[in-house]
């Protein structure tokens, strides 16, 4: 049985409650707009105030090495990337955010743009409303490879992640 993050009291399958049903989130589609955002401007300090310190935090990105957990991990990961990398564009083409009591999550396309070539990316993040701030606790972004690509040389090359 589920139970509401903020009673623990059972989540009842035909509540009338409005927090116990799914919803779209204006809040978290513009907390991933405004992530974006701040990623093209260069500033990582986002990262610090939207991202959970909650075990289990983990953020995944397209690169094999791009697997980490914990709040200051991914923090540093995010600061390194947004000051080394070359300079990625975001562009977000479909974007859907929605949430239901203190949980919230939100996936997407886009591209992944620079210098004048352009690859498709999706995302998913999950959000925890901490303190009445939604906050990241999972995010991964990937680069879609067709299945009969899978098992192409590019890929076998790249030790799993563990």
């Amino acid at each position: 049985m589920y139970r509401s993050l903020e009673t623990n009291l059972p989540l009842s399958r035909h509540s009338d409650r409005k927090e116990d049903h799914m919803r779209r989130s204006a809040e978290i589609e513009k907390l991933v707009r405004d992530t974006v955002a701040a990623y093209e401007r260069g500033d990582s300090s986002f990262a610090a105030t939207t991202t959970s310190n909650q075990p289990g935090t983990v953020s995944i990105g397209t690169a094999p090495e791009e697997y980490v957990r914990g709040h200051e991990q991914i923090v540093h990961a995010i600061q390194a990337e947004v000051t080394g990398s070359p300079n990625y564009h975001v562009r977000i083409g479909e974007l859907n955010a929605y949430e239901q009591g203190d949980i919230g999550w939100a996936d997407g396309t886009g591209f992944l743009e620079s210098e004048g070539q352009s690859v498709p990316i999706r995302s998913t993040s999950v959000f925890l409303r901490e303190a009445g701030q939604w906050r990241s606790v999972q995010g991964h972004s990937s680069i879609g490879v067709p299945n009969d690509h899978m098992f192409d040389a590019i890929f076998r090359a790249r030790a799993a992640a563990s």
